[in-house]
C-alpha cells in the first residue's frame, strides 16, 4: 500500500456528454456530475448538502491515530462517500488530539461519548480552517449485499474519486483503484490537497543545487550531523541527506508553495509517516543570501540556517 504515490492518478473526473472542455477543469458550483448507467444518463450530488448528514458527524481515527471529524453516506442509486475535515494547521488538528487538554475531548469523561456528538463536532467546524476532501466510490463499483443495514461489498476492479471544495466549487483531485488506497488516509488525503496547491512553476530564483549541515548531538564517537543537498528544478525538487550517527528520513520528492518570499516544501514522496500538513522545510532569499528552516534536531529547526547555493 505505502508504494502507491499520487502521481498514478487519473486526473480525470467522469463528465456527461455535451461539456465542455473547460468545464471538465472546473466543475460546476457545489455539484459533482457522475455517472449513473451505461447510456450517459447522469445525476447530480452536492457532497455538503444536509441530507446527505443524517447518520451525523464523527471524529474518526487513521491508522496512526490522527484524528479528524467526518461523516459518510451511501445508497444504492450515489453509491458511498465520505466527507472529511481535514485541518489547515497542527494547531488546528491537535484541538481533535485526546490528550489536549483544552481540546475538544478535554470535557468528555469517555473520548467515545465525544467522537460520536455530531451536534457538538459541527460547532467547531468553521470551513475556513479546513480542505473539505471527499472520498468517493460510486455505485458500479458496489455489490449490495442487502438485509437491514444494507450491508455491500467493493468490486474487484474498484475506483475510487477525490474532490477537495474549493471556492464554492467541488475540484476533482483524481481516480485511483480502491484497493491501492494507502492505509494512512488521512496522509492520503493531505498528499492529494498538497499536489493540487503546489507551485505549477517555480521561481528561477530557487532553481539550482542547494546544500547545508547542521551538528545534532554529541557521541561517544564525534558529533552527530545532517548534510541537507536540494535540487531544485522547473520539473520537481529532491532531496538527498548525508548523515553521521542520524538516520536518513524523509528523503525523496518535495513540493513547493511560495507565500511572500518563502518557498514552503512539503515532502511528496511514498512514505506516508513524513507527510505533515505543514511545510517539513522553509527557504528564503534575503541580501543576497539563502536560508532555511527545519534542519536538524528540535534545538535548531526553528532556527534559519544559511543554505549554499552551489
Amino acid at each position: 500500500m505505502k508504494n502507491i504515490i499520487f502521481f498514478v492518478l487519473l486526473l480525470t473526473a467522469t463528465i456527461c456528454q455535451g461539456q465542455t472542455n473547460e468545464q471538465k477543469s472546473s466543475i460546476a458550483v457545489r455539484e459533482v456530475v457522475f455517472e449513473k448507467d451505461k447510456k450517459d444518463q447522469c445525476l447530480k450530488i452536492d457532497f455538503l448538502d444536509k441530507k446527505y448528514q443524517k447518520n451525523g458527524y464523527s471524529v474518526n481515527d487513521d491508522i496512526n491515530g490522527n484524528l479528524y471529524p467526518s461523516y459518510s453516506y451511501y445508497d444504492k442509486k450515489i453509491g458511498s462517500f465520505s466527507v472529511n475535515y481535514i485541518s489547515k494547521s497542527l494547531i488546528k488538528q491537535n484541538f481533535w488530539n485526546v490528550d489536549n487538554k483544552k481540546g475538544f475531548f478535554s470535557k468528555y469523561k469517555n473520548p467515545e461519548d465525544g467522537s460520536h456528538d455530531s451536534k457538538n463536532i459541527l460547532k467547531y467546524l468553521n470551513p475556513s480552517d479546513y480542505y473539505i476532501i471527499v472520498e468517493y466510490l460510486p455505485s458500479k463499483y458496489i455489490k449490495f449485499i442487502g438485509g437491514t443495514d444494507e450491508e455491500f461489498d467493493v468490486k474487484v476492479n474498484a475506483m475510487t474519486q477525490f474532490y477537495l471544495y474549493e471556492n464554492k466549487q467541488w475540484i476533482n483531485l483524481g481516480t485511483i483503484e480502491t484497493k491501492k488506497i494507502p492505509e494512512k488516509e488521512y496522509q492520503y488525503y493531505i498528499t492529494l490537497i498538497q499536489h493540487h496547491n503546489k507551485d505549477r512553476e517555480l521561481p528561477v530564483l530557487y532553481l539550482g543545487n542547494f546544500s547545508t549541515s547542521v551538528n545534532t548531538e554529541s557521541t561517544t564517537t564525534g558529533m552527530a550531523n545532517i548534510t541537507y543537498n536540494f535540487k531544485i528544478t522547473l520539473k520537481n525538487i529532491i532531496l538527498t541527506e548525508n548523515t553521521y550517527h542520524e538516520p536518513i528520513i524523509c528523503e525523496g520528492f518535495y513540493s513547493s508553495v511560495k507565500e511572500e518570499n518563502i518557498l514552503k516544501l512539503y515532502y511528496s514522496g511514498n512514505d506516508m509517516d513524513c507527510v505533515s500538513i505543514e511545510p517539513k522545510f522553509r527557504i528564503k532569499y534575503e541580501k543576497g543570501k539563502y536560508y532555511i528552516e527545519g534542519i536538524g534536531s528540535l534545538s535548531t529547526s526553528d532556527e534559519w540556517i544559511e543554505l549554499i547555493k552551489k
